[in-house]
């Protein structure tokens, strides 16, 4: 079970808050090109996009689906005369042991059922145990405009669809949370993809890497950061320590406190208040990133002691 512990010195008027993979001894897992055990600090290095597309923008929006069986995204961003080039849905699992082929790989978008591609796995986010997973289905042909696009869990592949509180009911396999990236034209934009080798890389503590392989000019660049199991506190509070995350991209603080946007990217913002657990970001990056690099280094930490679990989906960049 994950959890916050909680260490209440109320005489003092101190709260202290923190999330531990140690209170649950069974959510060791495997993760692939990783030792087979729980590691504070990950560093994966350099990720490759999974796709590059030239004279193309982006824009990405998402749900939470944990306890639920079906959730609604709503997409925004697009241009009202957008032409679309191509659309993802990325959707996760935690504490599964293995994906039942039919169910864990295969989601409902609109009405159509796809079939996802398994794009990482690795340890459980500590709740149940065993193992997290990452899929992406190429969407495209239902995605037209901006609106409410409606995903629905095939029947039968999460333990809880009731809405129940995620803190007090946690039958697995757990949904995590599905999200929609959104390709357009645009002719002065280029859009890399990053998620083989990111998705499902569970981490305690902090994690780095370096989204590599593409090209920038000196127009606007925008990032987006898709993300499994972030919360805000146990419930509908907020509490400071579970939600103090940073993320620093090329050695500056983007998100978090003392970031350009003082709210972390892993508060599970596309389920709040409830039931959180996943998010779906997406910043103006013009400053961090200059005309003519091509590798930029993230690096997510969380406060000292928290000790959180978080699962990285994929990140996708637009440079102009």
């Amino acid at each position: 079970m994950k959890m916050l512990l909680l260490y209440l010195t109320l005489v003092l008027g101190i709260l202290s808050v923190t999330k531990s993979a140690s209170s649950n001894p069974a959510g060791l897992g495997t993760a692939p090109n990783r030792s087979n055990r729980l590691e504070p600090n990950v560093v994966l290095g350099a990720i490759n996009p999974f796709r590059t597309f030239q004279g193309v923008a982006h824009v990405a929006n998402g749900v939470s689906l944990r306890n639920r069986a079906s959730g609604g995204i709503e997409l925004s961003g697009l241009p009202p005369s957008a032409t679309i080039v191509a659309a993802y849905l990325y959707w996760g699992w935690t504490s599964l042991s293995t994906p039942t082929l039919g169910k864990h790989n295969r989601i409902n978008l609109n009405g159509t059922v796809f079939t996802g591609t398994l794009v990482g796995q690795g340890p459980d986010a500590c709740w149940r145990g065993n193992k997290n997973f990452v899929y992406r289905a190429a969407v495209t042909a239902k995605v037209t405009r901006n609106g409410s696009y409606k995903v629905t869990l095939i029947p039968g592949s999460s333990g809880i669809t009731n809405g129940s509180n995620a803190w007090t009911n946690f039958t697995a396999p757990l949904a995590e949370g599905a999200s929609l990236v959104v390709l357009f034209r645009e002719p002065s934009a280029k859009t890399f993809i990053y998620d083989k080798d990111l998705a499902g890389n569970m981490f305690i503590g902090s994690i780095s890497y370096t989204l590599s392989g593409f090209s920038s000019g000196s127009g606007k660049k925008e990032w987006t950061s898709i993300s499994g199991d972030g919360q805000v506190g146990n419930g509908v509070l907020d509490v400071a320590a579970a939600a103090n995350e940073t993320t620093r991209l090329n050695g500056t603080i983007l998100s978090g406190p003392g970031g350009v946007n003082s709210s972390s990217d892993w508060n599970g913002s596309d389920g709040n208040p409830l039931n959180q657990l996943w998010d779906t970001r997406t910043h103006d990056v013009t400053a961090f990133i200059t005309s003519g690099q091509t590798g930029a280094t993230v690096a997510v930490t969380s406060p000292t002691g928290q000790n959180d679990c978080l699962i990285p989906v994929a990140n996708v960049l637009t440079t102009r």
